[in-house]
């Protein structure tokens, strides 16, 4: 569980760093909650083969997921970063199949 915790911290960075290179000539090197949960949503919706209503779902979770990560940076706080990945856990297990959450944890992260 905490490696699986770990994989989608360092997925998000990953998506932090990738935007951000992508939008260099932007004032804001950091993408938004909403491109990090976009792309999240896309590479999971693939991996997991998540039906639209489920991808929605999965979407806000991710969105709400990413603000919270964002947040969390700002004040520098580790142990409300390992609370939101717990909370992320906890809430995608309710919206994905056994087999896709299964699935889920076996990814390292969404690349």
């Amino acid at each position: 569980m905490l490696v699986l915790l770990l994989a989608v911290n360092k997925t998000f960075a990953q998506a932090a760093r990738n935007s951000g290179a992508q939008n260099a000539n932007t004032a804001a090197s950091q993408p938004s909650a909403q491109e990090m949960a976009q792309r999240m949503t896309h590479n999971y919706a693939s991996k997991l083969k998540l039906t639209q209503e489920q991808s929605k779902k999965v979407h806000n979770i991710f969105l709400n997921y990413a603000q919270a990560e964002i947040d969390a940076k700002k004040t520098g706080n580790a142990s409300t970063s390992k609370t939101n990945a717990k909370e992320l856990n906890t809430k995608l297990q309710a919206v994905l199949t056994s087999d896709q959450y299964q699935k889920y944890q076996s990814l390292p992260a969404a690349n």
